[in-house]
């Protein structure tokens, strides 16, 4: 009798414990908590991501962050600064090699860490870290943010882009006159901008030393226009002839939220 009782009492200590463990779990669910291997973050990882929320702020398409993790522990950090005036305008894409340790992943450059990401969620087309550390100056990554990323497809926006394209239509805060403009974009990286006057298409005298950047979905536009040098970004869209460029300006003026801008293909200038 003594042994059916100790026997009964250890049942019940069991399946408390059981199904305490049950619903320590499902509340872990509940509050979003995912439980991540490191092997899980290490093969989860690969691909290119885009950073989309700051603090679980939208961000503005100029400040923008790519990461790109390539199976060989070898990682690209991708973006933009010069957009304040007080540095000048550039693309900056950092080579760099990652490590993971728990769940936190590391890029260093010449093994110096510049980048952890403590990562808390991670799916097939979302990563998110909390507490992230930076020594990069870019407003995104300082400060021990949290941030959210989304997976990047393989578009090959960066190849369907070249060509002659001849603005449609542009919402936004100017009265830019699109359809009397044309972007050439060559292979080499470089573009051409040209302006209609009368019927011919003519080289804009303003603009020199134009280059641009495809990363993903995402375009930065450099041009200088003597003396200075500017910089611009956009989300990227080409569908066959047509391509789209949209852009959140600025969360804070619901007039510059959102600028779009269409353009289609057409055959390249004569000589």
């Amino acid at each position: 009798m003594k042994f059916y009782k100790y026997l009964v009492a250890v049942t019940v200590v069991l399946v408390s414990v059981f199904f305490g463990a049950c619903k320590d779990e499902d509340l872990a669910q509940d509050a979003g908590v995912v439980s991540l291997t490191q092997e899980q973050v290490q093969q989860g990882i690969i691909g290119l991501w885009r950073l989309n929320l700051h603090n679980d702020t939208e961000v503005l398409t100029n400040d923008r962050v790519f990461l790109k993790f390539n199976s060989d522990s070898t990682a690209i950090i991708y973006f933009c600064v010069g957009f304040d005036g007080k540095t000048n305008p550039a693309f900056v894409e950092n080579h760099c090699t990652y490590s993971v340790v728990g769940t936190d992943v590391s890029l260093l450059m010449e093994d110096i860490p510049v980048l952890t990401l403590p990562i808390d969620n991670l799916s097939h087309n979302l990563l998110s870290a909390t507490n992230v550390q930076s020594t990069l100056q870019h407003d995104m990554l300082i400060g021990s943010p949290r941030l959210e990323f989304t997976l990047a497809g393989n578009y090959g926006f960066d190849t369907a882009i070249v060509g002659m394209w001849q603005g449609e239509s542009f919402t936004g805060d100017s009265t830019f006159g699109v359809a009397n403009h044309r972007w050439e974009y060559l292979a080499d990286g470089s573009y051409n901008y040209y302006t209609k006057i009368e019927q011919a298409w003519i080289p804009d005298p303003t603009s020199s030393n134009s280059y641009f950047h495809v990363v993903g979905d995402w375009m930065v536009s450099l041009w200088t226009n003597e003396p200075d040098d500017h910089i611009e970004c956009w989300d990227l869209s080409i569908l066959n002839n047509l391509m789209t460029w949209t852009a959140r300006r600025d969360n804070q003026n619901p007039s510059l939220v959102s600028a779009a801008f269409t353009m289609t293909r057409v055959e390249p200038v004569e000589p």
